[in-house]
């Protein structure tokens, strides 16, 4: 994203948090489904807690992810698909169809507080267990297999301003990119 386009977003007054981070993946079995990519957003320190806070998650094992290391920290339900525990590798070569070109080892576990429910067109479709996991950013952005990989940004609303921020991301930043 451009960094005039990036400025505008810090500083909206919708916007809570802007956060740099690198998209990766791992595979999850969803049923009837079958394999399905989950993201795992490799981030800096400071901004781990405010990402938490946000999906609603809380350490539960283990610790969490050390700046410039090679470690991630996934959800429980996540960890629980994969058959993974603190101490495991997920990435390559130990699972070829991981969006992760090294090996990560999974130094801890998150719960969720608070139940997610979802919106599907009006109907409020059961909690589902998050899955979703945290690598750091120093580490991926300092890899050479990593050079390929784009820093993306995730953007928290303002608490209540959540509609705003979308509205006005769809109509004022709209691209490709965002």
């Amino acid at each position: 994203i451009a960094p005039d386009i990036v400025a505008q977003i810090r500083t909206h007054p919708a916007v809570d948090h802007a956060i740099s981070a690198k998209p990766l993946s791992m595979v999850a079995n969803v049923p009837i489904v079958g394999e399905s990519p989950i993201p795992i957003y490799a981030v800096r320190d400071h901004d781990l807690p405010i990402l938490l806070e946000t999906y609603g998650l809380r350490p539960s094992e283990g610790m969490v992810i050390q700046p410039r290391s090679d470690h991630v920290i996934l959800t429980s339900a996540l960890a629980r698909n994969r058959s993974l525990g603190v101490g495991d590798a997920i990435g390559h070569p130990v699972h070829e169809q991981d969006g992760i070109p090294t090996e990560l080892t999974v130094v801890g576990l998150l719960e969720s507080v608070r139940p997610t429910l979802v919106d599907r067109g009006g109907y409020d479709v059961p909690p589902m267990p998050r899955w979703a996991g945290f690598a750091s950013y120093e580490y991926v952005n300092g890899h050479e297999r990593y050079t390929d990989i784009p820093t993306h940004m995730l953007i928290v609303p303002a608490k209540g301003r959540e509609a705003d921020l979308e509205v006005w991301l769809e109509e004022t930043i709209a691209s490709p990119q965002v």
